[in-house]
């Protein structure tokens, strides 16, 4: 759907929509309505079924969804994901974590916007919201995207669970189970830092199990 003609922008992802238009082929054929009287509200789209974040996670879960899936979820965002750079602090999306917690309970949110971008909607941490998004493996990294959500109580907060370094560590039993989930790991001992080709430090590795601890949320 093309908006040569008109300049219309549904209001959330999901929508549904009964629209008019001319059909256009330009390197694939798009539909361009005429006005406003060409955009309805739609009545028989099918109901997008909600999942488990965990569901997403775990592909042996037998709601797991197909790549590419557009799907609903409820959660509570646990971090933002930002990097200050030039004038404005950039932000990339955020982390969000089923209530109850435990192994495949977190997933990322690829969300783009920056401080200069004053129309863009905001994730706060603490938010529990119903999020739609469409489900995608980037780089290993199970993450949702194209997303739009709803804010259905402030100030919650995510427990961590608490996990031993080496489990959680590349190559870990539990790495997998715990992408995307606040943990928490007890004892740590740095065993050398970490560094870009240009010395800047980034963080640093855990003597015996190798976790690697990175300052891009916070440099502590």
């Amino acid at each position: 759907i093309d908006d040569d003609l008109y300049p219309y922008t549904p209001t959330a992802i999901g929508e549904c929509l009964d629209i008019t238009g001319i059909s256009i082929y330009f390197y694939g054929f798009r539909l361009h309505p005429r006005s406003q009287a060409d955009v309805t509200a739609g009545t028989g789209c099918p109901e997008l079924k909600s999942v488990k974040i965990n569901a997403i996670q775990d592909d042996t879960d037998t709601d797991h969804p197909t790549e590419g899936d557009q799907v609903k979820v409820t959660g509570v965002i646990s971090a933002i994901d930002s990097t200050a750079g030039g004038t404005n602090a950039r932000y990339y999306g955020f982390w969000l974590q089923d209530e109850a917690g435990g192994a495949y309970s977190g997933i990322y949110v690829y969300y783009w916007w920056d401080d200069a971008t004053a129309e863009a909607k905001r994730p706060v941490a603490g938010d529990k919201v119903e999020l739609i998004g469409i489900y995608e493996e980037h780089f290993d990294n199970t993450e949702l995207k194209n997303v739009s959500w709803t804010v259905l109580s402030q100030g919650n907060t995510v427990q961590p669970a608490v996990v031993a370094a080496a489990d959680v560590a590349t190559g870990g039993s539990l790495a997998e189970q715990y992408e995307g989930v606040l943990v928490q790991v007890d004892n740590v001992e740095v065993g050398e830092y970490t560094t870009d080709k240009n010395a800047k430090q980034l963080g640093f590795k855990d003597k015996s199990s190798g976790l690697y601890f990175e300052y891009d949320l916070y440099d502590f």
